[in-house]
């Protein structure tokens, strides 16, 4: 499983990985947010990125006040919104805010990064992706510009049946060969 921590892999991806890469580190978030032990889980990652994919951080939640602090004195003169949630496990905080290039979401829940389910959707999504090769990730935009969010997407391509979201989790479960069977 690859490590959604570490960005530098972005550097030499598509043009909108690179301009990723620019926009985080111009804003230096990941450092910022490093004690929450943040990772980029956005469709960029992983090529099923649409014009108007934004771009997901997610980060263990250990002191809302403290995040919430730290990205109101590192904002700028951008428009910071933050709200807390319920998340699919916990409850959860979500700060947003448009980059220069980005509109980026933190979403940050009391489970390590690796749990949270927009971690493990990601997983999936790029085993999928590495798996079916250009003709998935094409496929899977496609969806993704008819209409359909990613998880959404990715479970139809799979032809899975029922909730997306815990669909896609259950992928976690399957050999390469049922993967590939499916594909």
């Amino acid at each position: 499983m690859r490590d959604w921590r570490e960005i530098d892999y972005l550097l030499t991806g598509t043009a909108r990985q690179r301009a990723a890469h620019r926009e985080l580190r111009a804003l230096d978030l990941m450092s910022l947010l490093s004690e929450f032990d943040p990772a980029l889980v956005s469709t960029v990652c992983i090529g099923l990125d649409t014009a108007d994919s934004d771009l997901d951080v997610i980060c263990e939640l250990t002191d809302g006040e403290l995040m919430t602090k730290r990205l109101a004195e590192n904002s700028g003169n951008r428009s910071l919104v933050v709200r807390n949630a319920a998340g699919p496990d916990a409850l959860a905080t979500v700060a947003t805010f448009d980059g220069d290039a980005f509109a980026i979401e933190v979403y940050a829940e009391p489970l390590p990064v690796e749990r949270q389910r927009a971690y493990r959707h990601l997983a999936q999504s790029a085993r999928v992706v590495d798996a079916g090769g250009e003709s998935a990730r094409a496929a899977i935009v496609a969806l993704r510009e008819s209409g359909l969010k990613t998880e959404p997407a990715v479970a139809a391509y799979l032809g899975l049946d029922g909730d997306p979201y815990l669909a896609l989790l259950e992928v976690e479960n399957w050999s390469d060969a049922r993967l590939n069977a499916a594909l």
